[in-house]
This record gives structure tokens, sequence and C-alpha cells, in this order.
């Protein structure tokens, strides 16, 4: 079997096929192993070890386990994200108003932005899935949902709720540590980027494309966690 990035030449009949498909459409013949489940601690080794074969795993996987709790996690730690950006810009005693009702619609519009955009993106490629596109976007996030698990209660713990309302700033309470803190996020949010660029590649055929369409998505989210909590808070 030939690879080609979003195709599989079959080695049968050398017919060109979706890169998701097991069998080749024109004679039948076996493209590749069956992958029925996402094993997540295996894919989670392996988006640090070796993206492109993570991402690959994924789309061939039948069934696209954990998405739903993934999506969750990676709403939240966008949510607070999105908190602590306002939290700067605004007073707080205005950002705390409707905290649970601000959380939840929040929660929602950054859940229904990332299976918009995969729709829109399978929309636009040729020969992918939207099962496999939504899965992609949110195992590309692993790293800022580890975040969510690992940094946020360190910060937490560290500084109380002043690292969320920044009143005071972490940086007035022990600047070294949060510093160190924001170097880690970043660093975070990085990978997440890198990643996103990985499985976008993935499905393309274009490195250029792939880089358009990650920097596209990653302005959305961004855009939504400046302006759209402007409106609620």
């Amino acid at each position: 079997m030939k690879t080609k990035q979003n195709e599989n030449i079959c080695s049968n009949c050398g017919t060109n096929n979706p890169f998701y498909k097991k069998n080749c459409t024109n004679c039948k013949h076996y493209l590749r192993a069956t992958v029925v489940n996402i094993d997540l601690w295996k894919t989670i080794w392996l988006l640090f070890e070796n993206p492109s074969k993570a991402f690959t795993d994924i789309i061939f996987a039948e069934h696209k386990n954990f998405l739903v709790p993934l999506l969750t996690l990676l709403s939240i730690k966008i949510y607070l994200t999105a908190f602590i950006i306002q939290s700067v810009l605004l007073s707080l005693s205005k950002t705390t108003n409707y905290l649970i009702y601000n959380t939840l619609i929040l929660c929602g519009i950054y859940i229904v932005s990332i299976v918009l955009f995969s729709f829109f993106f399978t929309k636009i490629t040729n020969k992918t899935r939207f099962k496999d596109n939504v899965s992609l976007i949110t195992y590309s996030f692993i790293p800022i949902i580890f975040s969510l698990i690992i940094l946020t209660p360190i910060e937490y713990g560290i500084f109380g709720e002043y690292w969320f309302t920044h009143n005071p700033s972490p940086l007035l309470i022990k600047k070294n540590l949060a510093y160190i803190l924001f170097f880690l996020e970043g660093i975070m949010s990085l990978l997440s980027l890198i990643f996103l660029y990985v499985a976008i590649s993935i499905q393309t055929s274009s490195r250029i494309f792939s880089i358009i369409i990650a920097v596209i998505f990653m302005g959305t989210i961004l855009s939504e966690i400046f302006f759209i909590p402007h409106l609620l808070f």
C-alpha cells in the first residue's frame, strides 16, 4: 500500500481511495489494518512521540472514544482563560455576575465552534469525514487539556482565586512562580497549535493550506475568548 497524505493508493488495482478507507472502493482489497477504538493513553503518548502516527490512528479508529469528555474539558479550559483575561480587562464585580450562566453559555459556544469548524473543514477538503475532523481537532488540544488537569490545580493551590481574578496580580504575590506557570501555559498552547497543524496536514496535501486553517481556527478561538465574554460578563 502506498500512502499519499489524504488518500490511499491500492496496491492491487492502483485506485485512489480516501485516506480513512479500510477497503479499496474498486476491488475491495484491504488497504490497512482495522482499528476499532482509540486507546486514550497510547494515543496521548504517541501525540508527543509521533504525532502523525497518533492522528492517523485517530482517523482509522471506528469508534472515536472519549470525544465528549475531552471536548467538555477543553471548553472549560478555554472558559477559564477567557475568565482570566476578562478579569484583567474588567472589574471583578462585573466579571462575577451570573457566573454559572456565563460558564454554561460560553462552554456551549466553544464546543459548538469546534463542531462547526470541523463541519466547514470537512466541506472544503476532499475525501474527509466530519467525525474524523472533529476528533482530530479535539485531540490536538490534549496539551491544553493537560494544562487544565495538571497546571490549573497547581495555580489555584499557590495563588487561590487571585490566579483567576488578578486582583491582585499573581506577579505581585509570587513573581517567579507566576512567570514559570505562564511559561508552561504558553508551551502547552504552542504544542496544541503544532498538533493542530499536524492533524490538519494529515487530511490535506498542502502545508500552506494546513498552516492557514490552523491559524484561522486559533484566531477564531482567541477572538471568542476576547470578545464574546465581554458581551456576557
